[in-house]
């Protein structure tokens, strides 16, 4: 028998009891939207039941072997996905809860996003819970090997107000697999905080995020910025005390205006841990221009 820590035993009953509200039948593949095919990738949207009055859909893209596509944030380099959701009806909230990426090289760069297969789990409240909820996406989207093609794909899918409406597993699954979102500094396996470092003698600009993990020397950072700033994916961390590790990722670009506050969002993944993803908003009043 495998005894886990009581907290934990509760994370992972209420992952499985929302997987069980949300899987269904391989028959919910009837109720996808058609696939959009594009130049080595094709996507659509697939339903994930719903489950304490919250629907949930997934935004799933298939590529060709040895392509790939973005994460939110590329990297260092590759296509930003371009998501809108405007034309939907009966929506008062939607979130994309993006899967954690992978870090691979892209012509010499380090860029952050998926291979083969991915499903991104979207979240949606509507603003009537006794109506349908009729989503409309349209997507651009890079798929990348040597060079990158833009890819743009528009797809509806109708989600009921039905709470026995059947699902596809597979959302469930990725729902089960997102990032669980935190505070900073909040429990044992989180990001403890981001700071600016000062400046070095050559004028260099990092921000630095402080992170207590199991198996320190393998976790891994992504972090997203607003437009017009440009973070290097972070090298891997440097280990402090035990459990805890310190990534430095370097400013290279920002706003020639740059605002009082950066706001990243962080998402740290470790073997042994489920990923967390964390809202930081830093001062930038005090950094030197």
């Amino acid at each position: 028998m495998i005894l886990f820590p009581a907290g934990r035993r509760l994370a992972l009953l209420a992952s499985l009891c929302l997987a069980a509200c949300l899987a269904g039948s391989p028959g919910a593949a009837d109720a996808a939207s058609p696939w959009a095919t594009g130049l080595h990738a094709r996507a659509r949207l697939i339903p994930g039941g719903q489950a304490d009055g919250v629907r949930y859909a997934g935004l799933e893209i298939v590529l060709d072997r040895g392509f790939k596509t973005f994460w939110r944030d590329p990297g260092e380099s590759g296509m930003p996905p371009a998501i809108d959701w405007s034309a939907s009806r009966n929506v008062a909230s939607l979130d994309v809860l993006w899967p954690v990426p992978r870090r691979m090289k892209e012509a010499g760069d380090v860029v952050f996003g998926y291979e083969d297969r991915v499903v991104l789990p979207v979240r949606v409240v509507p603003v009537d819970p006794a109506s349908p909820v009729g989503l409309r996406l349209r997507l651009d989207y890079g798929v990348c090997n040597d060079i990158c093609i833009p890819v743009r794909a528009d797809l509806s899918i109708t989600l009921p107000a039905d709470a026995a409406a059947v699902g596809d597993p597979r959302v469930a699954e990725a729902v089960a697999a997102a990032p669980r979102p935190v505070r900073l500094g909040e429990g044992a396996l989180t990001v403890l905080g981001a700071v600016p470092e000062p400046p070095s003698l050559a004028g260099k600009l990092f921000v630095a995020v402080r992170a207590r993990v199991p198996n320190g020397e393998q976790a891994d950072l992504f972090v997203s910025a607003p437009p017009g700033w440009l973070l290097m994916p972070p090298p891997r961390p440097r280990p402090e005390a035990p459990g805890t590790v310190l990534f430095r990722i370097p400013v290279l670009e920002r706003p020639a205006a740059a605002p009082d506050t950066l706001p990243l969002n962080l998402t740290l993944s470790s073997p042994g841990m489920r990923p967390v993803t964390a809202e930081a908003h830093l001062d930038t009043r005090e950094w030197p221009r």
